[in-house]
């Protein structure tokens, strides 16, 4: 493993004064940003099994979401309807064990388009409303139809369902105000107002086939964690093509851990037949230059040859919106 940055210390050092609550903050420098960054890829591969008060407040953030969209599966389940989870939830429901490293913004469930009405009369029925959340009142504000249909004209997924549910926050944690200052909790005096958003897609974001991620028994709840690694890694490189890195912490560590479950066979075949395999190259370098253990990507990797001038291989449209390649590749 690399080395770590120097600037580690006061990267922890601004990382334990949030989490005691302390009020002051340290600004970073971009290095020291990257050295934050650095520690929490290597540190989430720690044991997650021993309580603690975030851990805790996770677990139950994730419980009421899971609860939430459960009974709204279970009733397209008895109508015939297939559904399944996949990206976040179904990597923390089969490779996590339930057990989120922080708390995810939304739930993504699967539906075949043409039962599109039929899981929106669902939700609806179940408590939730295609509604905006208003952060000065913490309440639901109601969207004008128009806009939702514009939002759903065309696109992969319907325009998000939601729900409120509101619980005791935690007391160790109502001292760290930058904790609630996103999605999906808030601080209400001593309450968690917690925002439960479904998305529903009929299509896999990003242009990739959905094809691959309706493969296995019709009952399967859950995308097969193959099909999830490849789905990932691909979206992880088109995030990199178009320098959009937000999403790419959550999704390394999603794939660090989905690697070792999955079949290499099965993810490189997919790779090959949708010309995708400078995904699963880049993300295997990226995972190796932090170090993550698991990734079995290294001797099938040099067969794939020289991938360092490739990004416009697969997809041209984005030929010039870099520079050159990664750095860990030049």
């Amino acid at each position: 493993m690399a080395p770590l940055s120097p600037h580690l210390p006061l990267a922890l050092e601004a990382l334990g004064s949030w989490a005691t609550g302390k009020t002051h903050i340290v600004e970073l420098t971009a290095s020291e940003r990257e050295a934050m960054a650095r520690w929490r890829i290597e540190t989430a591969f720690e044991d997650l099994s021993a309580p603690t008060v975030f851990q805790t407040l996770y677990r139950e953030v994730f419980q009421r979401q899971k609860k939430a969209i459960e009974a709204v599966r279970d009733d397209l389940a008895y109508l015939d309807v297939a559904s399944r989870y996949y990206k976040g939830a179904a990597v923390i429901q089969t490779v996590l064990k339930g057990e989120p490293f922080s708390v995810m913004r939304d739930i993504d469930i699967l539906v075949p388009p043409e039962r599109a009405s039929l899981a929106r009369a669902l939700l609806l029925r179940h408590g939730f409303e295609q509604s905006d959340f208003d952060i000065t009142s913490k309440n639901l504000r109601s969207t004008e139809p128009a806009r939702i249909a514009a939002y759903e004209s065309g696109s992969y997924e319907l325009y998000a369902f939601s729900k409120i549910e509101r619980f005791k926050a935690p007391p160790e944690l109502v001292r760290c105000p930058d904790l609630w200052q996103r999605a999906p909790i808030w601080l209400d005096n001593d309450e968690v107002v917690l925002l439960i958003t479904v998305d529903v897609h009929l299509r896999a974001a990003n242009d990739i086939p959905v094809e691959p991620l309706w493969t296995g028994s019709p009952d399967r709840p859950f995308v097969d964690p193959s099909v999830e690694a490849w789905l990932l890694a691909t979206r992880y490189y088109l995030d990199l093509v178009r320098q959009q890195p937000r999403p790419v912490l959550r999704d390394l560590f999603y794939l660090a851990r989905l690697f070792p479950k999955a079949d290499l066979s099965r993810c490189l075949d997919l790779a090959t037949r949708y010309e995708t395999l400078p995904a699963l190259f880049y993300t295997y370098e990226t995972l190796r230059q932090f170090g993550m253990p698991g990734a079995p990507m290294d001797e099938r990797c040099l067969t794939l040859g020289d991938r360092r001038n490739d990004f416009g291989w697969q997809y041209g449209r984005l030929c010039g919106r870099l520079d050159g390649p990664p750095a860990f590749v030049a």
